[in-house]
Parts: structure tokens; C-alpha cells; sequence
């Protein structure tokens, strides 16, 4: 319960005058665990390189695709004896050309998050790499997909080879990490804010909300992924349509006058080739550099060790009240060796379980703790 440094050496000036008076108070107050423990903040360690996911082009869109869910709406069902039901949005992002899709589910078991992700697939085709949240949801989801592809591949063996090659990478975010997601979190406040806008607080039927969820993503993907040049003669700024559809909106024809520029023949499929690589070029020369800037998290930190006191950063827990925990393993980045990841064992869980270093407070390092008992010894040595 101490207070701040300037604040309790004027008090203790008062009545004592101490020698070189704001050292000993800063390393009392340092030193107190109960301070420690409210002021406590976390140490996140350097912002990761963007992944390679993000920079590779001229492939088809959701190859790498990004997977959350957002939102419990309620909406009308039935005719006379009405009842109210939730239902929630199951969104779909490519992680290169950031292009969205939206299906509606009525609930959060791996059925439903199964039948929007045939959906998803019927309509897209099947994605390479999956990236999602560590809900239960998605990992059931994933153990299902896995288990009926081992299944068809044992039963029909034939297919093996063919299957083999289809099969899905799919990547989970540690728990408690949501900014490991920021792919598809920027998009999901994005469609908050279209869905309050036009929905506001009306209680639709199902009907009505499927068709306002698929006009939030044609809104979404007719948005500029580059800035927009005040020059009139420069083209119009990149937007996911162009990847999709070969146009900003998908329902105007497309302007055949900019393929005189490419110098290519009157042929229309080297045209629509040479309209494909013009947008992946502009891709690279106009989006890709504004993705390597670093807006948080731009310092070189201490990796985190085994052995670590920390703090767990609980969700609607109190400073006060974060369980404490100790580091039992460390996951480095396979890019850069950073520790991002580790595996803790928490007072209030009875396993051990997985945290980012960013919701973690480092509260005493491995090598205070042997520091502290080489003094233990010398001081029980002397005594």
C-alpha cells in the first residue's frame, strides 16, 4: 500500500532525514510484493514479421483463410405463437487480398460451425491454411474434418494420394491471445458497426438477417485496401472485388479500355490474365509496403525463461486478484526465436496451460530466484 516515490519521502522528511533518501524509498517500494502485484503491467515482447500467408500472391482468394465467430442476435421466429432465438455470424476472411464472407449460424456446436464451413467451401472452394481461435467449436470442428478424412482414406484407398494433398493446415491461436487474430478482429468490428447500423435495435426474422449478413460482405468487400488518390487520373484504389470478381463492383461491366495500356492482343483470355497480374501488381507495389509497419510492440525484450514468476492477465478479473503462476515451458517463434507463447501453470488451474507472453506480468525472472538463493545460503552459512 505504499504510494508513490516524491509523495512518502516528503512524509518521511517530516520527521527523519534519510541518506540518499529517494534510492532507499525506490528500492522499497521495488521491492514490495503487494505493490508489485497492483502495479503490475504486461511485458509483451517485438511484434512478429507478418507471415509468409499474408505476402504471397497469384494465388486463388481464401486459400489462407482466417475463421471467428461474433455476435449472439436475436431475431423473430414462428408465426402466431412468435418465439425469440440467437443467432450468430460465422465470418470467413482471405488473409491475402482480405476478402470476407459471411454465413449466419444458429448456434456455437460443431454442427452448425460445419454446415457454414461446407457453405463456405461450396461457394469459395477449399482453403490450404485455416487459421481461427482456440474455441471449442473450431477444435472440434477440425478433429471432425481430420477424422472423416482419415476414415475415406482408409475405406477407399485408391483416394489416398488424391487426399492427401487436399487435406487442411489448420493453425489455433493460444487462449487469451484474441491479438494473435487481428486478420479477421479488425474485419469483425468492421461488420459490428454495418449491422448496428442498419439493423439498429429492430428484431428481425432469419430471413431478414441473412440478407443484411450478405450485404454487410458485399459492402465489405467493395472497401479500398489502398489509399485513394486525390489525382482523377490515377486508377481507383485496390478493393477485394478486384481479386473475386475483376472489378471494384462486381455489378457494373467491367472498363476494357484499361487493357490498351498492357499492350497485349484482342485475345480475351491473355486479357483477362493480363487484368489479373495488373492487380496483383499493384498488390505488391501499393498494399503489401503499408502491412510492414510495426504501429506497437517495436522493442527488442528479454525472452521469457522456464522458471518465471509471472501474473496472469485474467478477463474480468481484478489487478489484484490475477492468479500467480509459474513458467513451466517456453514455444519460440520458428522465424525469429522470440518466445510469444509459453506454457505456465497458474494457482487457479489444476494443468498446466497455454498463455501469450502479452497477457503475462513477469513478476520475479529465474535468475533473481537463484540470486536470491545464493543469499538465502551465504546469510544461513553465516548464521
Amino acid at each position: 500500500m505504499h504510494v508513490k516515490t516524491e509523495r512518502l519521502l516528503t512524509d518521511l522528511r517530516s520527521s527523519f532525514w534519510i541518506l540518499s533518501g529517494r534510492k532507499v524509498v525506490k528500492s522499497v517500494i521495488n521491492n514490495c510484493w503487494p505493490c508489485k502485484r497492483t502495479s503490475a503491467k504486461p511485458n509483451p515482447p517485438l511484434m512478429a514479421s507478418l507471415p509468409i500467408h499474408r505476402l504471397t500472391p497469384h494465388l486463388p482468394p481464401f486459400t489462407y483463410t482466417g475463421i471467428d465467430y461474433f455476435w449472439p442476435l436475436t431475431v423473430r421466429v414462428g408465426g402466431r405463437g412468435r418465439r425469440h432465438e440467437k443467432r450468430w455470424v460465422s465470418l470467413f476472411t482471405c488473409f491475402t487480398t482480405r476478402a470476407v464472407q459471411l454465413e449466419m449460424a444458429n448456434g456455437l456446436s460443431m454442427e452448425e460451425f460445419l454446415l457454414c464451413f461446407s457453405r463456405f467451401v461450396s461457394l469459395r472452394g477449399k482453403p490450404k491454411v485455416v487459421y481461427s481461435g482456440n474455441g471449442t467449436n473450431f477444435v472440434a470442428a477440425e478433429h471432425e474434418l481430420r477424422q472423416a478424412l482419415e476414415e475415406l482414406v482408409t475405406k477407399h484407398q485408391e483416394l489416398q494420394t488424391v487426399m492427401a494433398c487436399q487435406e487442411i493446415d489448420w493453425h489455433f491461436s493460444p487462449p487469451h491471445g484474441p491479438h494473435f487474430g487481428s486478420v479477421w478482429e479488425r474485419i469483425v468490428q468492421s461488420c459490428k458497426r454495418t449491422m448496428k447500423t442498419s439493423i439498429g435495435n429492430c428484431l428481425v426474422t432469419d430471413q431478414v438477417l441473412r440478407t443484411v449478413i450478405t450485404e454487410v460482405a458485399a459492402l465489405l468487400n467493395a472497401r479500398p485496401l489502398t489509399h485513394l488518390s486525390m489525382d482523377p487520373e490515377d486508377p481507383d484504389p485496390l478493393t477485394p472485388n478486384h481479386f473475386l470478381y475483376g472489378g471494384a463492383r462486381p455489378y457494373l461491366p467491367l472498363q476494357l479500355a484499361d487493357v490498351e495500356d498492357l499492350n497485349v492482343t484482342n485475345k480475351q483470355f491473355l486479357q483477362s490474365q493480363a487484368i489479373l497480374q495488373h492487380f496483383w501488381d499493384r498488390w505488391l507495389r501499393e498494399y503489401v509496403p503499408h502491412l510492414t509497419e510495426r504501429r506497437k510492440w517495436q522493442e527488442n525484450r528479454p525472452n521469457v525463461a522456464v522458471g518465471d514468476l509471472v501474473l496472469a492477465v485474467e478477463p474480468n478479473t481484478l489487478r489484484g486478484q490475477w492468479p500467480m503462476g509459474k513458467v513451466l515451458g517456453i514455444i519460440p517463434s520458428a522465424t525469429d526465436n522470440v518466445v510469444r507463447v509459453v506454457k505456465v501453470k497458474l494457482s487457479n488451474h489444476p494443468k498446466p496451460c497455454i498463455r501469450p507472453v502479452a497477457k503475462l506480468c513477469i513478476m520475479v525472472s529465474a535468475k533473481e530466484q537463484q540470486v536470491y538463493a545464493k543469499e538465502e545460503k551465504k546469510e544461513s552459512s553465516t548464521a
